[in-house]
């Protein structure tokens, strides 16, 4: 039996999946992505797509950091309009004591270079114009961001170094593009 090779296999064709499928293709190594059911069709599509660097912890925000950028660069580099929208991310101290976990927190952030900062009752409500409810103030990180990406719904193949969602694969294609993951959908993996 004829087995394809490849120099990595990645299980899930979530977001996590998807963008280290883009990163091993993108630096030249022969990529399969398997997702048990469709690409993006799990909990990728389901999230709020948050990309938070606000309240995280200390360990996980050097990563958080980096990954702006990433967001920032992705639409125009994949051709794709994948929702990044940078309005930051508000969260609201119900409480003193939330106000001071907030407060507690920012020595990290500013540490790992987030623009995090705790906002009084006032600064707060001008913020979120509309707003009715009783605050001890907020914590806001003008940075953060989200994306909504629809990630290549039935796709089999991306097209060469890129994943366009809603554009079809060449029919006639049945060798995987230059710099393109190869993608399978609806092959659940299990340990033998």
């Amino acid at each position: 039996m004829n087995r394809p090779r490849a120099d990595i296999v990645i299980m899930g064709g979530g977001i996590t999946g998807c963008a280290a499928a883009h990163a091993c293709a993108g630096a030249g190594m022969d990529t399969v992505l398997v997702e048990k059911g469709r690409i993006a069709g799990e909990q990728s599509s389901r999230n709020l797509g948050f990309a938070r660097q606000q309240g995280r912890d200390p360990f996980e925000l050097p990563l958080m950091r980096a990954c702006i950028p990433l967001w920032q660069g992705l639409e125009p580099e994949l051709g794709a309009d994948l929702g990044w929208r940078q309005r930051g991310n508000t969260a609201l101290a119900g409480s003193e004591t939330t106000l001071a976990r907030f407060a507690a927190w920012l020595p990290e952030a500013e540490a790992a270079g987030i623009d995090s900062r705790v906002l009084s009752v006032t600064k707060a409500a001008a913020l979120l114009p509309g707003f009715e409810g009783r605050i001890h103030g907020a914590l806001y990180t003008p940075s953060d961001g989200s994306g909504r990406a629809r990630l290549c719904p039935g796709r089999r193949r991306c097209p060469p170094g890129r994943c366009r969602a809603g554009t079809a694969p060449s029919p006639e294609r049945t060798d995987p593009p230059d710099e393109a993951a190869r993608l399978r959908q609806g092959v659940p993996l299990r340990a033998r």
